[in-house]
Formats: structure tokens, sequence, C-alpha cells
């Protein structure tokens, strides 16, 4: 299938690492993703004279995906995540800045930090948010799915650690 679009950017997913070009659809009149690797050859077209206006759009766009995936309707999902940061875990304030590819973080206070974020696809942040299990005060999102999800997630490491203490025995030493 032949399709004509303005290319606007190259993006990697955050699960697989394949890269993606972020695109205006001329005939679909919307904004898409194309796999690189599926892309079977590419011709030179005519100059787009909207450049700049869907330059703008594909920023905008882009400013609301976590990776590349997005829903055909264009609606965003809302997630707000609060950590626990230890005063001497500077580190972890830090992956929250550079880590995340959209939203917004905020201090609440000296120890609680606050993630924002409306995404197409709030699913693929899983991992990252997974990432700070036990740091996790609140996670509320508009997508129940994922909710429910970091709570199995939280419930499986629990279980992980029941089965390790029952396993270990500990034993006194002396210096």
């Amino acid at each position: 299938t032949e399709h004509t679009v303005v290319p606007f950017k190259i993006r990697v997913s955050v699960t697989s690492g394949r890269r993606y070009l972020v695109c205006y659809h001329i005939r679909f009149k919307k904004m898409m993703t194309f796999r690189l690797d599926s892309i079977k050859s590419v011709k030179l077209g005519e100059v787009f004279d909207d450049y700049n206006y869907f330059k703008e759009k594909s920023v905008q766009f882009s400013n609301h995906l976590w990776g590349v995936s997005s829903n055909d309707n264009r609606s965003t999902e809302h997630i707000e995540m609060v950590i626990y940061v230890a005063n001497n875990e500077k580190y972890i304030i830090d992956r929250l800045y550079i880590e995340k590819r959209s939203g917004t973080v905020a201090r609440l206070d000296s120890n609680h930090y606050k993630f924002t974020a409306d995404a197409y696809d709030v699913m693929e942040m899983t991992p990252w948010i997974r990432s700070f299990y036990g740091r996790i005060v609140s996670l509320e999102s508009s997508n129940k799915e994922l909710k429910n999800k970091i709570t199995e997630y939280k419930d499986y490491l629990s279980e992980q650690k029941d089965i390790a203490r029952k396993s270990f025995k500990c034993t006194s030493i002396e210096y």
C-alpha cells in the first residue's frame, strides 16, 4: 500500500526499541506513526505548502505520546502518580525529570513528588511506573486497566517477598 505523508520525526518505542516515523498522512488527514522497518521504499514528493502548520501539529501530537502508540480518536488518558523520595535519594528525583517523556513533575513537599501526564496510551508507561514500586504513595488514572496492572504487580512482588522470607532462615553472625 502506498501512503503520501509529510515526515516530521523519528521516535523509538519504549517497549520494543523499534523506530517509528511520525508523520502527517495526506489522505487520512491526521498524524500517524509507521514502523521504519515496514517501509519498503520512499519517493520524494512535492513541497508541502502547510509544512510549518503541520510541524506545529506534530509537536502537539508528540507531546501526548509516551512511546509511539496513539488511539484513533486522539483522546488522552490522565495519570497522576505521587512517589516518596528519601532525603538522600536525589537520583530518584533526577530520574523523574530525565526519564519522563511527557507530562510534568511537581515537588509536593521535601519527600513527595507528583508526576502528572495526559497521554494517548498510558499503558506504555507501565514498565517505567513499575520501576518506582515501593515508592508509589498513590496512583490515579483515567485508564482503570493501568491501575489494575500496577496493583497486580505489587501483589506479585509481595507474594515473592513472603516466599523468600519463608525460604531463607537467618542466623546470627558474631564478629
